[in-house]
């Protein structure tokens, strides 16, 4: 597995104007090994230096690693949200071969998320 540096990564971009602008993906891919289904996982940060010039691309491939994917929809009717859980489990299913989670029980989006939103407004002021 090849890790991100972080330390690398904040440095570029504490070194950039502010128009640069910031990228997360994350993507998948079903692969067969046997007759088991698995996915394979790509995340990446692209640095877009000023918006407009060229951009620095940061990588990580999870491999060989149980991974849940948690998002922060609630099924409840009372939230606008439960309009789209069965189409975002169903779109999450299909591309990745695996079955998300959704509030409550997706607690990396329902509050480790949300904390660390939370500790940046603090941090930042």
């Amino acid at each position: 597995m090849r890790k991100f540096n972080i330390e690398e990564i904040k440095a570029f971009i504490d070194a950039q104007t502010p128009e640069t602008r910031i990228y997360i993906g994350v993507d998948s891919e079903r692969v067969k090994i046997g007759k088991v289904w698995h996915a394979d996982y790509t995340a990446v940060i692209v640095v877009h230096i000023d918006g407009k010039h060229g951009c620095k691309l940061f990588g990580e491939v999870m491999e060989d690693r149980l991974v849940e994917v948690h998002l922060d929809i609630n099924p409840d009717d009372h939230h606008a949200s439960s309009n789209v859980v069965s189409q975002a489990i169903g779109y999450i299913r299909g591309t990745c071969n695996v079955v998300p989670l959704v509030k409550p029980e997706a607690f990396a989006a329902s509050y480790a998320a949300d904390r660390f939103k939370g500790l940046k407004k603090v941090v930042n002021g």
